[in-house]
């Protein structure tokens, strides 16, 4: 990759995408707080992919993506495989949401 996120290196599946990132505990406990006061404040619901860019100041907001990708090679499937939840769970998972109906999340 030559240092530009074109469209071979989205949709090529050449990116390096590390999930979890590493990043020091303070810095992870930024950023999430920030993801999720974005979020509530948007009154985002489902998925959303909050994106920022991690200065010496803190977080600062890039883009809120109310739209994520959902292919094989897309970022959100991936960042909820990471965190346990395979792609048939995460679809009836938002689904259930979406129709109001009770979660059943596996333990």
């Amino acid at each position: 990759m030559d240092g530009f996120f074109d469209f071979d290196a989205k949709y090529g599946g050449g990116a390096r995408f590390t999930v979890p990132a590493a990043l020091a505990p303070a810095d992870l406990a930024a950023l999430e707080a920030a993801a999720l006061t974005t979020y509530d404040a948007l009154g985002c619901r489902g998925v959303a992919r909050v994106d920022f860019f991690l200065t010496a100041d803190g977080p600062v907001l890039n883009e809120v993506n109310t739209m994520p990708g959902f292919t094989a090679t897309s970022q959100v499937p991936r960042m909820f495989a990471a965190a346990g939840l395979d792609y048939p769970d995460l679809l009836d998972l938002l689904v259930r949401d979406a129709l109001g109906r009770p979660l059943a999340v596996a333990a």
